[in-house]
């Protein structure tokens, strides 16, 4: 930090102050998203669809059967 700006560890490198569980719940989920959706918009594809009435139909009657 000679010039006065912060330092920046680099990707997948916690910086030293972090505890490991602090950095490893900020990041992980985030960047992980963001790569699956960038293959899946290169490759063309939509996002995953929601289960639909049919989903919700076989609820019902597994707890009607329950």
């Amino acid at each position: 930090m000679p010039d006065g700006r912060p330092q920046r560890s680099p990707v997948g490198v916690p910086p030293p102050q972090a505890s490991l569980l602090d950095y490893i719940t900020k990041t992980s989920l985030d960047e992980d998203y963001a790569h699956v959706a960038q293959r899946r918009a290169e490759r063309g594809e939509s996002a995953p669809r929601r289960p639909g009435r049919s989903a919700l139909v076989v609820f019902i009657l597994v707890g009607a059967l329950v």
